[in-house]
């Protein structure tokens, strides 16, 4: 589970696509305050929050179909099936993988209880912040649900969508 882990991650950042999905999800966390904060003069984040879960149910799908896609673009699939590891070392080795991805990339929302903004805000309005920093909990809590979910069916879905071509590549006396 550690080697598909470390596999995983360092995937993520040799290539571009770590970087363009927390780039955009940073971008758009950003426009979303820019837009909403500031420009709006308000103080009620419930829009922001409900749009910025908008966007992390689409960067959740981005992080997730690499995971697969690129096993299979590569043709590292069949090995990955053919290695000592069980289905369950596989699915929680890309599972956790994305996992670490998509912390780092919401960790914009899990730090705002300790930004200069936040603190300066608890100290007016502190009834409407303490309730804030109470959502985002619930907030992060459903997301890693819902992330939870969609890793494990795709993964469970794909290995055993795989293991059955294997099985037929088997059966045409192809070896192993």
């Amino acid at each position: 589970m550690t080697a598909i882990l470390k596999k995983e991650l360092s995937s993520y950042f040799t290539s571009a696509i770590g970087y363009v999905v927390m780039a955009v999800y940073y971008f758009f966390a950003g426009l979303f305050f820019y837009f909403y904060c500031i420009v709006g003069n308000s103080k009620d984040m419930a829009s922001l929050f409900s749009n910025m879960f908008m966007i992390t149910v689409l960067v959740i799908p981005i992080i997730t179909m690499k995971t697969f896609s690129e096993e299979k673009k590569q043709k590292t699939d069949q090995a990955l099936l053919t290695s000592p590891l069980g289905l369950g070392e596989i699915v929680a080795g890309k599972f956790f993988g994305s996992l670490i991805i998509s912390i780092v990339a919401f960790y914009i929302i899990l730090s705002l209880s300790r930004q200069d903004v936040m603190v300066f805000l608890a100290k007016m309005e502190s009834d409407a912040v303490n309730k804030l920093l109470l959502m985002i909990p619930v907030f992060y809590g459903m997301t890693l649900g819902i992330l939870f979910f969609l890793i494990y069916f795709a993964c469970k879905y794909q290995m055993e969508r795989r293991r059955k071509e294997f099985g037929v590549y088997l059966m045409m006396g192809m070896r192993r």
